[in-house]
């Protein structure tokens, strides 16, 4: 390998003996809360226990042995996943040793207390031997534990060739013979070493390839020998210290070491050493492969893959610290309680809750190399005082890789946009000015679509060549139901959501009521139910919130013998007298509780501990269920839970398909039940006509007052939901209000406060509102700080000397990413076809920015700009529920809910005839076989064709291309599929017309969906117009919308303002329709009538505008004789005096 020039190959391999200490787990791996084994590699681990259980079966209570084939290297390998000392988890063992004595257990105290030491002096004997050449070693030891001694050689050699190959630095090993004299455990170590060897039948592929040999010896011999014994002696211990300061001075000259042996094999076996999995999956290996190459990446893998395995790995291999930004505090410590499961103890998250002692000590051991795998929320970013704190640690010890976990939350497209994290480019610029190197970065996510996805590239500053993505998202053991109250026989909401956990889901998952619910902890299945509000107390909400349900569920299915947990970021607002957090608003306010009435609720202080609580007990199984909002779902891994129940509808298809991979993450059955209140049927239909917007947000007063236009005493989730959408994208005129009155703080260099206890959402709409005037160049950054609790300081530096040209590029540069037609301002041409309304107006702009004043012409940028905004995100998002009701609808047409699903996010749509036989639709009564999975989709290779083709016919609208695909989809079975994968397409891009006409086209196409297809179709003509489409593109719209509506269509094509709005397009528009559709077809009549009209009107003003003028100029004539009579008359009135004159 290359080093750079300033580096010795002596620094080298001292940096590379240090290093070797790391992988084995000095400071990488310890006992902890959670884990007192963790100080033992999971191979070392796993062979202790298995022996345990065979010495003494006694001293377990319970052992979860697993095994699998290994696919990239022949053999097998069996591990210990979970295990439960008897009589308690994970006891202090040498303390139960003396209170009952088991050899067993006493050997376990031995490898806690022997193994590292031993492990220790071994490394550092055989660095100083392979610096001095020897070929052949031999050890001896008196008094140690056989076993212990035994294996921690082993797995010192094997991670020393290992690390050798991984980075390239050849170590001559030599022979070793390990002899033991006056041994411990002697009987006990052939129990520890077969299962250590031997794995279900072959060899233990990560045993060392060097010769080995360990021996009792009755006496050791006096020469010829390297005595070990000394090394266990405290005066060991300074020698040891003593080295390891030495190390430290080479650190950082080895920090920009990378390595080159990025086998597979390699991967696995250090995998295998953190984590308790058998081998990588071929994602993960090529993620990590490149991660350790220095190159960024992009992961687009499903949820339970194993995404954050990538960056764990990565940054236990790696000398440099990794820096993971994490969007939720429940997902960093979720995290960190599996990496202090495995006896990860390198990883730590700082958040705002630490004190300013806590931060300032995690920040030092970061800058001391203590911690390798820092996470932070991405809002900390903003905070001008960490990111110094950030950089100076920086210059001690460099960050050497950037993640971003659920990348998604980068794009303002995606469902979970949060604006903190557009501030990770300039962060990770400033960390490499201090590193001197370029710093990798590897963005995370289960789904992301097309728009979503290149939103994430560019903020990343990736191509898309660094994508990683898995072409299926299946999971075979989940089974899916969808259920309404109504259809469980209850007229509330609560008592379907009861009978469904009582009844339905024990019979489907095969678990008696007691098992699944009532048995003694720890639970061996667990389970959650999502709801959409944390904290809400109105007349139509707070039944739908986490606190509400979890009292229901706790009431009447556990007749109050337990309390069910909750899990939401946000904290609730208790009755002052009782503290319950169920109490209804109003004037006063009334506890529902103790009845008590009340003008102001109390905090909930101490709610992050409680949550964080609540967190660790559920993971350690101590909870049957727990009720959660969203935020709980993101990224949290827990194997054994068998059940997610949706309250609601989710804020979308994906969303939904994201909290749904919570379950089933262990391999076995779990299932997936969707539990909504459905729309009004009068409603359905006009849902569908305006592709997703329902009149009870459309209706001011309905909207105002929660109130369902049909008659429905309360809102159906479908309407819930669709309020979120609302009140997040209020309009366009109130948008910029709110900008331009940010912008004036900016402006006048004054700080925005927020309350966030009053108004949690504020904090968001004020970045907002700040990254909109980035884009414009008016604001340079803007960082936060946090004053108290409840209150954020927001200070932005302006751009004093912004220049009008600057703002004017910058909403040309955002219009033009946003896929706005500006052919005039990119060609210089005016195109073919009217203009896109956006277009029309920033060249107005452009035209009158030197005449506006400077206030003006910014607002009228952010007007624009905002415009663009809301005709693109909030169609989306109402496509996205909309989507989601076509899930939860699919029964009526008859489709498995498992086609829906995978024709979204995987490669392949299936085709129209598939059943999974593991949903409701294909068995009603849930009621599956023991050991069943979904049928897998067969593949037709005509359909896998067609949706491989579908990208790139949705780039650019081609009518006759696009009309040939719809055909080739219908004979290939494949509508269903296809429509589903069209309409995920336009979440991401609500505008794309060639989406647009697919959507409706096939739509048409399925029994009962003609009202959505005519949505469709009259979106896209109303958008192929804005977009300036020719006559041509949209006459292949035309033939597919007549179909449906042949006058209507009409009416769109010759709207005011499109190619057809003129006698000459209509003239074009007949002799279309002729050729097409005959003479005689009633959309040819139609248009030949219209035509009719408008000629006689042409000859009629041929015939009327001369007579029109001559009436015109004798109107004139005779104003001018009036004129002149009252002159006159006028004149003889002053000649003749008083005298009165008769007409």
């Amino acid at each position: 390998m290359t080093m750079p020039e300033a580096r010795t190959s002596v620094e080298v391999r001292a940096w590379f003996w240090w290093f070797v200490r790391s992988l084995c787990g000095e400071g990488t791996l310890g006992s902890t809360e959670r884990n007192v084994l963790g100080v033992l590699p999971v191979p070392v681990r796993s062979a202790l226990l298995r022996a345990v259980q065979e010495i003494d079966p006694d001293a377990l209570e319970s052992l979860d042995v697993r095994r699998a084939g290994l696919h990239a290297e022949d053999g097998n390998y069996v591990w210990v996943h979970s295990w439960r000392f008897a009589g308690g988890d994970e006891p202090t063992v040498l303390r139960r040793t003396a209170r009952r004595p088991s050899v067993a257990l006493e050997l376990v105290g031995s490898f806690l207390e022997e193994f590292r030491a031993w492990q220790r002096a071994f490394l550092s004997l055989l660095r100083l031997a392979t610096e001095q050449g020897v070929r052949q070693l031999r050890v001896g030891v008196t008094g140690a534990s056989l076993p212990v001694v035994e294996l921690a050689v082993a797995d010192a050699l094997a991670t020393v060739e290992r690390a050798s190959e991984f980075y390239g630095i050849t170590v001559a090993l030599p022979d070793i013979e390990l002899l033991c004299a006056s041994p411990r455990h002697v009987e006990l170590a052939p129990f520890v070493s077969q299962v250590y060897r031997d794995h279900d039948g072959t060899v233990f592929v990560d045993l060392p390839r060097t010769p080995f040999a360990c021996r009792v010896e009755n006496r050791l011999p006096g020469q010829g020998i390297v005595f070990l014994d000394g090394w266990q002696s405290g005066s060991s211990e300074t020698v040891e210290d003593s080295w390891w300061l030495a190390e430290q001075s080479l650190r950082l000259a080895a920090l920009q070491q990378r390595p080159v042996g990025l086998r597979r094999e390699v991967l696995d076996f250090f995998a295998r050493r953190f984590f308790r999995i058998p081998q990588l999956k071929e994602q993960q290996v090529t993620l990590i492969q490149r991660t350790l190459r220095g190159e960024s990446s992009l992961g687009v893998l499903p949820t339970g893959f194993g995404k954050s395995l990538v960056f764990q790995l990565s940054a236990l291999l790696l000398p440099s610290a990794t820096l993971v930004i994490s969007p939720l505090r429940s997902l960093m410590r979720d995290q960190l309680l599996n990496l202090e499961q495995n006896g990860v103890v390198t990883a730590v998250a700082i958040t705002g809750s630490d004190s300013e002692s806590e931060k300032r000590a995690k920040l030092e051991g970061l800058r001391t190399g203590r911690y390798r795998l820092v996470y932070v929320a991405p809002e900390r970013l903003q905070i001008a005082g960490f990111l110094r704190e950030l950089r100076s640690v920086g210059a001690d010890h460099p960050i050497g890789l950037l993640v971003v976990d659920e990348a998604h939350c980068v794009s303002e497209w995606g469902h979970d946009f949060r604006p903190a994290y557009l501030r990770i480019p300039r962060l990770r610029q400033e960390l490499q000015e201090v590193a001197g190197r370029t710093i990798p970065i590897v963005g995370l996510t289960a789904t992301a679509s097309r728009l979503v996805r290149a939103d994430i590239l560019a903020t990343l500053e990736l191509s898309e060549a660094d994508v990683v993505q898995e072409t299926t998202s299946d999971r075979p053991n989940l089974s899916y139901s969808v259920h309404t109250p109504a259809d469980l026989g209850a007229s509330e909401k609560e008592h379907a959501l009861l009978r469904l956990l009582g009844e339905r889901l024990p019979r489907t998952l095969r678990f008696t009521p007691n098992r699944l619910y009532f048995s003694a902890s720890p639970h061996k299945e667990t389970g959650i139910v999502f709801c959409i509000y944390a904290n809400p107390h109105g007349k139509t909400t707070l039944q739908e919130g986490v606190h509400w349900v979890a009292s229901v569920i706790a009431k009447h299915l556990f007749a109050e013998r337990r309390a069910i947990p909750v899990h939401a970021s946000t904290p609730p607002t208790r009755c002052p007298s009782c503290r319950s957090p169920l109490w209804r608003s109003g004037s006063p306010h009334e506890c529902l509780k103790c009845g008590h009435k009340f003008e102001k609720p109390v905090g909930s202080p101490r709610w992050d501990e409680e949550v964080a609580r609540i967190q660790d007990e559920f993971q350690r199984n101590e909870h049957p269920m727990l009720v959660a909002t969203k935020g709980f779902g993101m990224g949290i891994d827990k194997p054994n839970i068998r059940y997610v129940v949706h309250y609601n509808l989710a804020s979308g298809i994906e969303a939904y398909y994201q909290e749904v991979g919570r379950a089933g993450r262990d391999g076995e059955h779990a299932h997936s039940a969707l539990l909504y209140r459905p729309p009004h049927p009068d409603c359905r239909p006009q849902i569908a006509a305006a592709l997703g917007e329902p009149p009870c947000v459309v209706d001011r007063q309905a909207y105002r007052f929660y109130r369902c236009p049909f008659g429905l005493a309360t809102l159906c989730d479908y309407g819930l939901q669709a309020r979120f959408i609302r009140g997040n994208y209020p309009g366009v005129e109130e948008d910029t209000e709110e900008t331009l009155k940010y912008w004036r703080f900016v402006r006048e260099g004054r700080s925005i406060v927020v309350r966030t206890s009053q108004d949690d959402e504020e904090l968001t709409r004020v970045q907002l509102a700040l990254y909109r005037l980035q884009l414009l160049g008016l604001v340079q950054d803007f960082s936060l700080t946090y004053q108290r609790l409840t209150e954020v300081q927001i200070d932005a530096v302006p751009v004093r000397d912004w220049r009008t040209e600057d703002v004017l590029e910058g909403l040309r540069r955002y219009l033009q990413r946003t896929s706005v037609v500006l052919e005039q301002l990119s060609n210089g041409s005016s195109g073919s076809g009217a203009v896109s309304d956006l277009s029309v107006a920033f060249e107005g702009l452009v035209r009158q920015s030197r005449s506006l004043e400077r206030e003006e012409l910014v607002r009228r940028a952010v007007t624009i700009l905002l415009t663009r905004v809301y005709q693109v995100v909030p169609p989306m998002r109402y496509q996205m529920l909309l989507n989601e009701l076509d899930y939860a609808t699919s029964h009526e047409r008859g489709e498995c809910r498992r086609l829906v699903l995978l024709a979204r996010f995987d490669t392949t749509p299936p085709p129209d005839t598939y059943r999974c036989g593991f949903c409701d639709v294909c068995v009603p009564d849930l009621v599956f076989p023991p050991g069943k999975r979904a049928e897998l989709p067969l593949v037709d290779v005509g359909l896998e064709e067609l949706a491989r083709r579908l990208p790139e016919l949705l780039e650019r609208y081609d009518g006759e291309r696009l009309r040939a695909f719809v055909e080739a989809v219908e004979r290939r079975g494949g509508v269903a599929g296809m429509l589903a994968r069209v309409t995920t397409r336009l979440e991401q891009e609500a505008t794309n017309v060639a989406a647009l006409y697919l959507a409706g086209a096939l739509a048409r196409r399925r029994p009962g969906r003609e009202r959505e297809a005519w949505g469709y179709l009259e979106r896209g003509i109303a958008e192929a117009i804005r977009q300036g489409l020719s006559r041509e593109a949209l006459l292949v719209f035309a033939e597919e919308a007549a179909e449906l509506d042949a006058l209507q269509t009409l009416v769109l094509l010759t709207g005011t303002g499109g190619p057809f709005d003129s006698l000459e397009g209509r003239q074009e528009l007949l002799e279309y329709a002729v050729a097409a559709l005959g003479e005689e077809a009633f959309q040819t009549r139609l248009l030949l009538a219209l035509l009719a009209s408008e000629r006689f009107l042409q000859q009629s003003e041929a015939i009327l505008l001369p007579l029109e003028r001559a009436l015109s100029r004798l109107a004139s004539t005779v104003t001018f004789l009036e004129g002149l009579r009252e002159r006159m008359e006028a004149s003889i009135v002053a000649g003749d005096g008083e005298h009165e004159r008769e007409p």
